[in-house]
């Protein structure tokens, strides 16, 4: 190893061998670490541990193979938060920094010897895009491609980005296992192949996204809190969404107008059904429902939330989202709320959303039980991730300690 992630976890062997002759040069010494900025002060230099207990020091003691080892845990933050807005300010422009291996003195002898560097850099990100999604990165439907040139304009981050759209309009419980195989452990196997020792990451769930950690959590709790440093979510329904519950009555009604707009959605490559005769909901619009048991029982997370929302007397911000709710006014006879007014037939809609939303998931729902929110106006449910004030809020985030 080279390196370790900031997440307060991973941990590095540090290794001395020396020849039985030479032992006795470095009797009454110890392993130490320092920071190169800040030699004398704890702040973002990690610590060495005597078993699980942090300590300053840990004495040299060679086996009989001539080896001495001490093992170093890294900080759980990369910005070196306390040491000064000039130190701080540095760490937020840079995409490494380095702490001393140090053998020095066990009575503040004047020996003091720098043997070698650990780089630090940020923890992993591994992303989950949402229903009718696609995580491949090659892919011109690749549902990051806007937010990842603005999240990682400096290439700070290590990004993995979790694909399911084979089977994206499955329920929950099918697709939360990829989180972990094409997510977790993807990313933590690719620091160590970059020889950086991982132990945690970082998650931003967009959309059904931000449901598929807490439903893999719900049964691998000690995983996740071994592997999960901090979890973000954009625009996802905690709470459900209207839209899959009308999705469902319709669903009930067949050969009615409703029921033919879905199967115009269906045709257009959206996963609506899963079976040909048109009766049997993908699971996932079942889940998506408000009230559903699959949304009652997700683990309870510590999570922050990006929380967007339309503007009022805006007909819409994407283009295809536009369509949707024009189909689904002259069809179905909903409207988002009041302020969303379409071109179509003047009559009187029902407003779907009784409160402000994306156009597709409530505020209230989006929000959740997130321990912090950022409210972004203007956006709707498809644009929120190519505003560049959800990658700048979701940097700030995952800095802070």
């Amino acid at each position: 190893m080279v390196g370790a992630v900031a997440d307060g976890a991973a941990r590095v062997k540090l290794q001395l061998i020396v020849d039985k002759k030479s032992q006795p040069l470095y009797a009454n010494l110890s392993w130490k670490i320092a920071d190169y900025d800040l030699p004398n002060s704890p702040i973002g230099k990690g610590t060495l541990l005597n078993g699980d207990v942090p300590t300053d020091s840990v004495p040299l003691v060679f086996n009989a193979d001539g080896v001495a080892e001490a093992i170093y845990r890294a900080p759980d933050s990369f910005v070196r938060w306390g040491a000064g807005s000039t130190i701080e300010g540095n760490d937020k422009k840079s995409a490494e920094r380095k702490v001393r291996v140090i053998l020095g003195g066990n009575n503040s002898s004047k020996y003091n010897r720098s043997i070698g560097s650990i780089r630090l850099k940020r923890p992993p990100v591994v992303l989950v895009h949402g229903l009718w999604g696609d995580g491949r990165q090659e892919s011109a439907k690749y549902s990051w491609k806007e937010f990842e040139p603005k999240f990682n304009q400096k290439t700070f981050y290590d990004i993995v980005s979790v694909d399911y759209h084979e089977t994206n309009a499955d329920n929950f419980a099918s697709n939360a296992r990829f989180v972990r195989s094409r997510g977790i452990d993807r990313a933590l196997g690719l620091m160590t192949d970059n020889h950086f020792a991982a132990a945690k990451v970082d998650i931003i769930g967009n959309s059904m996204g931000g449901l598929l950690p807490r439903e893999y959590c719900r049964n691998n709790s000690d995983y996740c809190a071994k592997h999960i440093r901090k979890f973000i979510t954009t625009d996802t329904p905690h709470l459900g969404s209207e839209l899959a519950n009308l999705i469902q009555s319709v669903n009930l009604t067949p050969g009615a107008g409703c029921y033919n707009l879905l199967l115009k959605v269906n045709e257009q490559g959206k996963s609506i059904w899963s079976d040909s005769q048109h009766t049997l909901l993908r699971g996932a619009l079942v889940d998506l429902s408000k009230g559903s048991p699959a949304l009652s029982i997700l683990a309870k997370l510590s999570f922050k939330a990006i929380v967007g929302s339309a503007l009022s007397n805006v007909l819409a911000y994407d283009i295809s989202l536009k369509n949707m709710w024009i189909g689904l006014v002259y069809f179905c006879g909903y409207q988002p709320d009041m302020s969303y007014e379409l071109p179509v037939p003047p009559y009187v809609a029902t407003p779907m959303f009784l409160e402000d939303n994306d156009r597709v998931v409530s505020v209230t729902s989006q929000k959740g039980t997130s321990d912090e929110q950022y409210r972004i106006f203007g956006v709707d449910h498809l644009t929120v991730l190519g505003d560049p004030r959800t990658a700048t809020k979701i940097q700030e985030w995952l800095e802070k300690p």
